[in-house]
């Protein structure tokens, strides 16, 4: 159950939000009502052009089947996977610590040696 009150200060302006707020509604609603199962929608919006501002009251409940929690999962799962496969192909070999160039030789010289001890 929804109840919005729209108000403003401009007439006007409180009949743009409230025709913008019919228009998402019944774009969605009718969609959502296809895809899950809505028991009893309540959604009321009304005008008010003495209130100061808007107001919203009401009580949201959702609840999920299990199948539809399933396809939910196995539907982000292959977009997530591809994204994380991504971001770990990008950010390859960022953990290991660079060594500067003076590092790099002092360690080649001290394997040469080694080297030249064992053989």
């Amino acid at each position: 159950e929804l109840t919005v009150i729209f108000g403003d200060r401009d007439p006007a302006g409180a009949a743009e939000k409230y025709g913008m707020a019919n228009a998402v509604m019944w774009t969605f609603m009718p969609k959502l009502e296809e895809l899950f199962y809505v028991p009893d929608p309540s959604l009321h919006l009304r005008m008010d052009y003495d209130a100061p501002s808007t107001r919203a009251r009401g009580i949201v409940g959702v609840s999920l089947r299990i199948c539809d929690l399933f396809a939910i999962i196995f539907t982000l799962l292959i977009p997530l996977g591809m994204w994380f496969l991504r971001f770990k192909k990008a950010h390859r070999g960022e953990g290991t610590p660079h060594k500067s160039k003076a590092e790099q030789s002092d360690e080649k010289k001290e394997e040469k040696q080694a080297n030249d001890l064992i053989a």
